[in-house]
Formats: C-alpha cells, structure tokens, sequence
C-alpha cells in the first residue's frame, strides 16, 4: 500500500532516472507518470527486469488508459451524485465482487476509490490495459452493500467513456425479507448474480422498513439470489442461497430458511498464555471452488466470532472448504492445512478439535559489506525468547548460503544474536516478533572485526 507510513518516495530527473536509499524491508515499487499507466512491480519482479550499463533497472512503460463518465443513474433519473466508486483489476471470469471480498480479500485488486461529483460524473486517469470492474455504493442502499457492479475492458492508452447502468435491464425484483418464523428482517441483505452472460453483477439492497426490498434494472433470465444476516448474539455471517427465474417484473418474499450448524473447537497446548489463545478473533470458513458451492446452492463462505474457542457456522455448507482465522484487526488471517469435507444439509456437523496454530517462521538473510570470504564460513543467529517462556532456536548460515527460511518458531517476542568468526553485526533491530500469520524478516550485515587494539 503506498499509502502507509515509511514509505519512500522521489521524482525522476532530467534523464529519467529515480534511487532510493536501500530500505530495512523490501517493499513494492509503485510507478506514477502522467500520460502512462501506473504500475506497480513486486520485489520478487524486480529482479526479472532487465538493467543498464550502470545497474539500473529499465522500466517499460506503457500508454495509460482512462475510464470516464456518469454514475448510476437515480430513480428520478436525475445524475447519481455522491455515488462511492470501487474500481478493481478483475479478471471478467471471477465471482462477483462481494463474495470475493468475503471469502477471499486477499485476491481483490482495489485500483482506488472515487465519488461523483455534484453533476454524477468520475474519472480514473493512467491506467494499465486490462480488465476491470466499478462497484456502486449509493446513499440510499448504504454502504455496506453494492448496488450494482459494471465490468469492462481496457486497451493500452484508451480513453473510455462508460456511463453507469445504460444497458441494465427494464425488470424489477422486490418483495420482503422474512425471518424463518415468518416476520420482515429489516437489515438483512439481498444479493443478485446474473447466471448468464452480462456486463452487470452485484445487484443488491438492504431490506428496510417491514423487510421491504427491491432492486431495479434486471434483464430476462436466471438468477442466483443470496440472503445475508449478521447475528449479534453469536457472531455468525450466514447467508442461503437458490435461484429465481425473472421473466417479468416480480414480487417476491424471501425468507430466511434456518439451517443446520457446523461446529469446530479451536485447541491449545496447555501451557499457550492467554495473550496467544486471543490472537485469532474471527473464523472462515471458504469453499475451495467458490463458484462451483454457489452453483449448487451452497454457502460459499460463512464467518463466525471465535467465543472461548468455540466455532458457529450457520449456513448450508456442502463440499470441501478450508478453515482461515483472522487477527484482532481482521487485516492478517492464516489458513489452516486441512481441507474439510462438510456437508450439513440433512443435520449439524461437528469438526471437533481442530489445533489453533501457534507458531510462525522468520526469513534469515545475512550479507557482508564489502568482500566476502573466499572459504565458506558460519554464521550463528539465535533467538532468544523475552521473558524466557520458550527454549532458544538457534540457526546456523553459511556465507555461500546466506537466505534461510526459519519454520516452526513458536509465537512471541525474541532478542536476536549473531555469532560469525572474525565479523561483527551492524547495528540491527534486535527484537523480533513472531506470529502465525506474516514470515517476520530479519537481514543482517556482517563488517570485518577489527584486529586486537585497533580502533
């Protein structure tokens, strides 16, 4: 994200050329040039690029695109002004964007965000060519759910004007959001996902006054419709699905069918402190093949607060799904090995005990400031747990293979030390934490020892 505190930035000179200081951790490079499309090239990227006679790389650049005109429309058909845009990189094969969100975040290219103006106009600028999807947040829907979802391609320097929804269909579903028992849900959501060819997706409302929804411009044919709750009292994120065919304007009541659970309870070692068993705050569960459980009219995702390492998953979950739990901020998840069979159609199931994970793993680089020595040599890193709770890990390096990956480190803070015949470490952050969910990084830079009484 270039966004984030610690980022570096520069302009490019007369010639074109840019350097930053070397950073302690790798990090994306992100390339803004007016007229061109931005870009953004990826550490493990960077080494495949080719270089100059003096060692820079040579970035190829290409025209950039622009995306342009008004948003949705509104029912008046006055401009839609203060509509929220999404634009995502998205392949046009891909499930809609909500679900995408929700059973996989970590794949959703955001390009950026915008707003319409007061005349309901956006535009992006400096584009690269490819495909793509702008997502529509209205007032009067909320903003937590879409009303519509356009997708659409771009060539390498096009100027395209795209208003929002010019082809959506003339039909209307609406009706009301039952609950099982009968009575209207106010704030449940509605999702629609055309089941056929068609630029639009994300249809969807929120179920206001007496469960009362309706979402507009639908065109003839077979939909898959989707009802989402979120329940305070345990946590759960539990959605039914099925399909609806619309072949004229329809008033429908959708209810709420109460289905079975699926239970599983986290486990710890017996002597995990309690700053570890409250590391994972929310459970996933995510179907491996996405559109393939939406299909059949399972539930493709299904999220759960974690109480007292208990799991409560409401839904219709049939076919294999992995388990992914997520820290605190909901912004870090790890996904746990084993691909679980469920199927909860005929009665609740239970995943019994299911080991939490509580180890992480460290990258280890070392490098030497100037020549390095011509015989291999060993270096020694060792982790020393702060507060002394776990043993010491120690890794052993070699000068001709100085990048090691450290697995299977239990979670927690560690002061590291380095041993290396006739070299000493530069100063370096000597604290390190482990957590299950990112590889924590330690690069270290060796300088030759000085001789007995030289300063």
């Amino acid at each position: 994200n270039p966004f984030l505190d610690g980022v570096q930035s520069t302009v490019t000179d007369e010639t074109g050329a840019f350097a930053f200081a070397e950073g302690d951790e790798e990090g994306s490079l992100f390339i803004l040039a007016p007229g061109y499309a931005r870009r953004r090239i990826r550490p493990e990227e960077r080494y495949a690029l080719p270089i100059d006679s003096e060692g820079r790389l040579m970035i190829l650049l290409e025209p950039g695109a622009s995306v342009a005109g008004l948003g949705l429309s509104q029912a008046d058909g006055l401009p839609g002004i203060h509509q929220r845009l999404l634009l995502t990189y998205t392949p046009m094969d891909s499930p809609n964007l909500l679900f995408q969100y929700l059973s996989d975040p970590d794949s959703l290219q955001l390009i950026g965000s915008t707003t319409t103006d007061r005349n309901g106009a956006y535009r992006w600028d400096s584009l690269p060519p490819g495909a793509y999807q702008i997502s529509v947040q209205t007032i009067e829907q909320g903003m937590g759910i879409f009303a519509l979802g356009e997708r659409f391609e771009l060539d390498a320097g096009e100027n395209r004007i795209l208003n929002l929804g010019d082809g959506l269909g003339p039909l209307t579903l609406s009706g009301r959001l039952l609950t099982a028992e009968g009575e209207p849900f106010t704030g449940g959501i509605v999702t629609l996902e055309p089941l056929f060819d068609w630029e639009y997706s994300d249809f969807g409302a929120i179920s206001g006054q007496e469960g009362r929804y309706e979402i507009n411009g639908l065109a003839p044919g077979t939909y898959q419709v989707t009802l989402i709750q979120f329940r305070l009292n345990d946590g759960t994120l539990s959605h039914i699905t099925k399909t609806i065919d619309l072949r004229e304007d329809t008033l429908r009541d959708l209810a709420f069918v109460e289905g079975h659970i699926v239970h599983a309870r986290l486990t710890f070692p017996a002597d995990t402190p309690s700053e570890i068993r409250n590391l994972y705050i929310t459970g996933t569960l995510r179907a491996v093949d996405s559109n393939d459980a939406r299909r059949r009219g399972v539930s493709a995702y299904g999220t759960t607060l974690i109480q007292e390492g208990r799991l409560t998953f409401r839904g219709n979950y049939q076919g294999a799904y992995r388990l992914a739990l997520t820290d605190i901020l909901g912004s870090k998840h790890v996904e746990l090995e084993p691909v679980f069979e469920l199927d909860n159609l005929l009665g609740d199931q239970d995943l019994g005990d299911i080991p939490a994970p509580v180890h992480g793993e460290a990258r280890i680089r070392i490098a030497f400031d100037g020549v390095w020595p011509e015989t291999p040599i060993n270096v020694a890193v060792r982790l020393i747990p702060v507060g002394g709770l776990n043993a010491p890990i120690e890794r052993i390096l070699r000068s001709d293979a100085p990048d090691q990956m450290a697995r299977n480190i239990p979670i927690g803070d560690y002061q590291v030390s380095v041993q290396a015949t006739g070299y000493v470490a530069a100063p370096f952050e000597e604290i390190l934490r482990i957590d299950p969910f990112d590889a924590a990084e330690i690069n270290i830079l060796l300088l030759p020892e000085a001789p007995p009484g030289l300063e």
